[in-house]
Parts: C-alpha cells; structure tokens; sequence
C-alpha cells in the first residue's frame, strides 16, 4: 500500500460568498466575462452656463450689476482673455454700479444667485 504525502488544506469558508463563488465556477463564470459600463460625467452645456446673457443684457448678483458687452463662444479667443486653457466661453461686463467700471472679462457660470434686469439679444434668431 502506498501513502501519498500530499495534505489536503483546508480552504477558510466565507458562507453565501463562498457558496455563490462555487457555483458561479461550477457555471464556468469569469470575472472578466462581467462588462464595465464606463462612467459618463454629464458636462454643463455651455448655453447652460452661459445663461441669458447676451450683448446688451443687464444682470445682477451679490458682486455688482454688469452690463454684457460681447459674449466670446471661441475656446482658444475665451481661454487668452481669461488666462485658463479650460475656458470654452467668456463674457465681456462692465459694471454699471461703478463710475469708473471698466470692461473685463468673466467666465463664471450663471446660477441662481444671479437674475436678469435687462433682457439682451441672442446672437441668431429662430427659423420661421
């Protein structure tokens, strides 16, 4: 008679973990075989961030009251004026509650803190 020096181990059981493993083996399930749906982070869209603030609006929030002056949509135009490569638009204001307010370039999203006093003109109108 021959004895086979091999020792059986014995595996530390987990419960339902373990008995759900076993079958998904049994079945031959890898876990590779499981697809990953790749997360997508919703981007603002910039009209969203924008808001109604076209030339010729005046809007107003806890900072001032600025009239816009132009609205820049050209990433690489946007990005210069506001010295930050990630800008896709910029809003040209002044401000209308200082004397002296000069013309400067924002891009600070519209929230609910800022409301519109003065409706401006879209740069397109709609198809009749």
């Amino acid at each position: 008679m021959q004895q086979s020096m091999t020792r059986q181990v014995v595996q530390p059981s987990a419960g339902i973990i373990d008995d759900i493993e076993r079958e998904d083996d049994s079945k031959g399930y890898e876990p590779e075989d499981a697809v990953t749906v790749p997360r997508i982070v919703p981007v603002p869209a910039v009209v969203d961030e924008i808001g109604p603030r076209y030339p010729g609006a005046i809007y107003q929030n806890t900072t001032g009251r600025y009239e816009v002056l132009a609205l820049i949509t050209d990433p690489a135009e946007a990005a210069r004026l506001l010295r930050r490569n990630s800008a896709r638009w910029a809003v040209i204001v002044r401000d209308t509650l200082r004397p002296d307010g000069q013309p400067h370039a924002v891009g600070m999203v519209w929230t609910n803190e800022d409301y519109l006093l003065r409706p401006g003109k879209p740069p397109y109108a709609a198809a009749a």
